[in-house]
C-alpha cells in the first residue's frame, strides 16, 4: 500500500494562529503532506495553504505565507467579525430565527483581499478537505475546500448563524468532529500529523464566571471531549489491524500530535496583535517536540 501522509488541523477560533506557527515549524523541518483536512479555523488554514499551492508555491512557502497572514493581517477583532446590535437580536427572538451575535462578513472580505480563489484551491497538488455539519440532517461531511465551505466550517456555534451553501444549511464541522481524523484514515492514510489548538488539561482560570465566560468554558470542555474521541478513533483502527479484525482495509496509522501544553489566550472578540504573535511563536516552538 502506498504511503499517504495527512495533516489534520483542528478547530479553535483564534488559536489558529498557534496552528500556523506549528505548520511553519513542520515545513521548516522538511515535512510535506499528501492531504490536508481541517475543521473550523483549521479549515480556513487549509484553504489558505491549498490556494497558495494551487498558485504554484511549495508547501514550505505557503506555510510561511500563512504565518505572515496571521501576524500582518489578523491584528484586531473587527477585521474578522462584526457584532449585531441588541435590537436586531431581539427581532430574531420574536421571529424565531437566530442570526447570531457575530457576523463573519469582515473575514470573508479579508479572504478575498488576500487573493484566495476557489479555482486556485482546486488546483492545489495537495488536496484540502474541510468538515461541515449539516444542520438539517445533523451529519458531518468532508468536502473539497472552497471559500464558502471553509466559511461555514468556521462559524462559531450559537454565536454565529449557520451559512446556506448549495441549498444546505451548514455549520461548524467541530460540532461533530473537532479534529477530523476519520476522513484521512478512511482514505488510507499511513501517517497523521494532528495539530490541535487545545491542551490535554483544561484548568479553570480565575475570573468572571458570567454568562459568556461560562458558555465558553462549557464549549471548551465539550471540544476537548470530542478531540479525545477523535484521537481514540486512530488508536481503535490500529488495534483492529493488530488484532486482525479490521474489515475496511485501513492502513496502520502512525500518529503524531502537536498541541500546546497550557491554554492559549485570545478570544475572537478580545484578541490582540500580541496574542497572535505569541501563539505563532508557541506553535513554532512546539513543532520541534516529537509527541504531545
Amino acid at each position: 500500500m502506498a504511503s499517504l501522509h495527512a495533516l489534520v488541523l483542528s478547530g479553535g477560533e483564534m488559536k489558529g494562529a498557534y496552528q500556523a506557527g506549528v505548520i511553519a515549524g513542520l515545513a521548516r523541518a522538511g515535512n510535506s503532506y499528501d492531504l490536508i483536512c481541517g475543521t473550523s479555523v483549521g479549515s480556513l488554514n487549509a484553504l489558505f495553504l491549498a490556494d497558495r499551492m494551487g498558485k504554484g508555491q511549495t508547501f514550505a512557502t505557503a506555510a510561511e505565507g500563512l504565518v505572515s497572514f496571521w501576524v500582518d493581517r489578523v491584528t484586531q477583532p473587527g477585521l474578522l467579525v462584526s457584532t449585531r446590535g441588541a435590537g436586531a437580536m431581539a427581532l430574531d427572538v420574536l421571529r424565531h430565527r437566530w442570526n447570531g451575535w457575530l457576523d463573519l462578513g469582515p473575514l470573508h472580505g479579508l479572504i478575498l483581499q488576500t487573493g484566495i480563489s476557489d479555482l486556485d484551491v482546486s488546483r492545489s497538488p495537495v488536496p484540502a478537505v474541510v468538515s461541515v455539519t449539516d444542520l438539517t440532517t445533523g451529519e458531518v461531511g468532508y468536502e473539497p475546500a472552497s471559500i464558502a465551505l471553509a466559511m461555514a466550517s468556521g462559524t462559531v456555534p450559537l454565536l454565529m448563524r449557520p451559512l446556506p451553501v448549495g441549498g444546505r444549511l451548514l455549520y461548524d464541522g467541530g460540532v461533530r468532529d473537532v479534529a477530523p481524523l476519520r476522513y484521512p484514515i478512511d482514505q488510507g492514510a499511513t501517517s497523521l500529523t494532528a495539530v490541535l489548538c487545545q491542551p490535554r488539561d483544561l484548568p479553570l482560570a480565575p475570573g468572571d464566571l458570567g454568562l459568556l465566560p461560562m458558555a465558553g468554558r462549557v464549549l471548551e470542555i465539550l471540544m476537548n471531549e470530542i478531540i479525545t474521541n477523535d484521537l481514540e478513533t486512530a488508536h481503535r483502527v490500529n488495534l483492529s489491524i493488530l488484532d486482525g479484525v479490521d474489515t475496511k482495509g485501513h492502513a496502520y496509522v502512525f500518529l503524531r500530535v502537536v498541541r500546546p501544553l497550557t491554554p492559549l489566550h485570545g478570544g475572537i472578540t478580545t484578541f490582540t496583535a500580541l496574542d497572535i504573535r505569541t501563539m505563532v511563536a508557541r506553535g513554532l516552538a512546539d513543532a520541534s517536540v516529537p509527541l504531545a
